[in-house]
């Protein structure tokens, strides 16, 4: 019995020492995000690239990025129209992660409140129609206002360039 006793003593304890152990890696883990997030804020640095450097577009850059949206947002819409919504949903995903979020920080200078609605025009209401499998015509003109945006922010930016 005591045996028995001290057996399952020793088991608990070595089952509290492994939770210990867990606990520890998480601990290091979020010391680690604390000491990056001091660092970003030490340094000035507010936005991160796909690399982990932190890096903001300058307006120049960002005239390009707009100019590789309009092709693209057409080529969405093609797709759309054939058939293949999630297909057009996922190249709408991608021209925001590949082309606008290097156009927010320079037009979020110029003019934040035309950054945001492009931002969610693009990031949430093209996408959710397109989930919501909306007539073509809708997402046309969705594409068509997002573009006469997309040429008010060439002008922000040209100004400011």
């Amino acid at each position: 019995m005591v045996l028995r006793f001290l057996l399952l003593l020793a088991l608990a304890g070595g089952l509290l020492t492994l939770a210990g152990c867990g606990g520890d890696s998480e601990s290091a883990q979020s010391g680690e995000t604390v000491a990056t997030s001091v660092e970003t804020e030490t340094t000035g640095e507010d936005e991160e690239d796909g690399d982990g450097d932190a890096e903001e577009s300058t307006p120049e850059e960002a005239l390009e990025e707009i100019e590789a949206i309009g092709p693209a947002l057409d080529d969405a819409v093609a797709q759309y129209e054939s058939g293949d919504h999630a297909a057009a949903d996922d190249a709408v995903g991608d021209i925001y992660l590949d082309h606008f979020e290097k156009v927010e920080g320079p037009l979020g200078e110029e003019n934040h409140d035309l950054m945001e609605d492009l931002e969610k025009a693009l990031a949430t209401d093209l996408r959710k129609a397109m989930e919501d499998d909306a007539p073509d015509e809708q997402i046309e003109s969705m594409v068509a206002d997002i573009k006469a945006d997309l040429e008010k922010a060439e002008q922000e930016l040209a100004a400011a360039a």
